[in-house]
């Protein structure tokens, strides 16, 4: 995927890996993870989405469903209740990411979230 460094150098580039970091001073937060990409001309970090334990055990399994059958074994029916479970498994993951970003947010204006080892709060890691 291609982005442009809109709080950085300005320059152009491919994503190609994401990295996590966990969330810091806050226990009720503290199992949190934030998943970034880095501009890699002036190393700015932009985050794509926090996970919690309870996400990551969702995407997991959706990973295990999408990997498990191969759809050209199964019939119409079974194919059609894969896709709505994993249809309902993508909405669960995207309702609960969105209220944890909503979350985090809302802590990160009062100022008492960082990642470790940075100067600056969550918006974009740098």
């Amino acid at each position: 995927m291609k982005v442009i460094c809109t709080q950085g150098c300005q320059n152009v580039f491919n994503v190609d890996i994401f990295k996590t970091q966990p969330l810091d001073q806050n226990k009720k937060l503290y199992q949190i993870e934030a998943t970034y990409f880095q501009c890699p001309h002036c190393s700015h970090k932009y985050i794509s989405f926090y996970t919690d334990p309870e996400i990551r055990v969702l995407q997991a399994q959706m990973r295990k469903l999408l990997a498990e059958s191969d759809p050209r074994k199964l019939t119409k029916e079974q194919e059609k209740n894969r896709m709505a479970k994993i249809e309902q498994l993508r909405k669960k993951i995207k309702a609960k990411m969105d209220k944890l970003r909503h979350k985090v947010e809302e802590a990160k204006g009062r100022d008492k979230l960082r990642i470790p080892g940075t100067d600056y709060i969550f918006a974009e890691l740098e």
